[in-house]
């Protein structure tokens, strides 16, 4: 495991932490919705279709702020009408990341299904969880089911902005990239390279992560 060193930047008033370059589902990696992303870009990178990407110097991808038509807070209300019309029993909707994947440019949500269990596969590795990953197209407003390694699939609902108050396509939330659930003690952060030093983690508060089949019912297979 890498190093991670904890990056603020802020967008359109909005805290975000960004990590160094992280890979995801099928070759995703973490994205950021910036100005002019050509003016800051430290590389560029041509798609399948002829489209220009731009990467930092981590190789994350660079949105261009103009093309994002789904604001923070519009998505995350997305994320929750979905839910409370697909999986009503869901709990706990927790940002996850901003990331390009399959694709596409997508907020990344986490949520709890009581009493289930979701099926992934990452390469050859199967599992299954009772936590459901949801994605928003950032520039569509889709929402996507589940795709290999727990990526974005196909479109389960088209956007419709009809059904949203005018204000959300403005609100932005203050949201962190894989935020994490370890505290350490204030003062002597400990360094996240896969190495377990008892003087570094003394005293850190931590939560317990379970990765397995738990639960009889399968929602989806990814």
């Amino acid at each position: 495991m890498k190093r991670i060193k904890f990056i603020p930047f802020v967008v359109a008033g909005a805290l975000v932490l960004f990590l160094p370059h992280t890979t995801h589902a099928c070759g995703g990696r973490l994205a950021t919705i910036v100005e002019n992303p050509e003016k800051i870009a430290a590389s560029v990178e041509t798609g399948p279709s002829g489209k220009t990407y731009y990467l930092d110097s981590r190789g994350d991808y660079l949105l261009d702020a103009s093309q994002v038509k789904i604001s923070s807070g519009l998505a995350e209300a997305i994320a929750r009408k979905f839910l409370e019309r697909t999986y009503p029993g869901a709990k706990e909707l927790e940002f996850e990341a901003f990331t390009f994947e399959h694709g596409a440019f997508v907020y990344m949500f986490d949520t709890h299904l009581p009493n289930s269990a979701v099926s992934y596969h990452i390469g050859p590795v199967r599992y299954a969880t009772d936590h459901f990953h949801l994605h928003v197209d950032a520039i569509t407003g889709d929402v996507y089911g589940i795709g290999c390694g727990g990526g974005p699939g196909q479109v389960v609902v088209k956007y419709n902005p009809t059904e949203y108050p005018a204000e959300l396509r403005d609100k932005t939330l203050p949201l962190a990239q894989f935020n994490t659930s370890f505290v350490a003690r204030q003062g002597s952060p400990p360094r996240l390279d896969g190495v377990i030093d008892p003087n570094e983690w003394w005293d850190a508060a931590h939560k317990r992560i379970h990765v397995g089949a738990n639960y009889p019912t399968v929602t989806d297979y990814g």
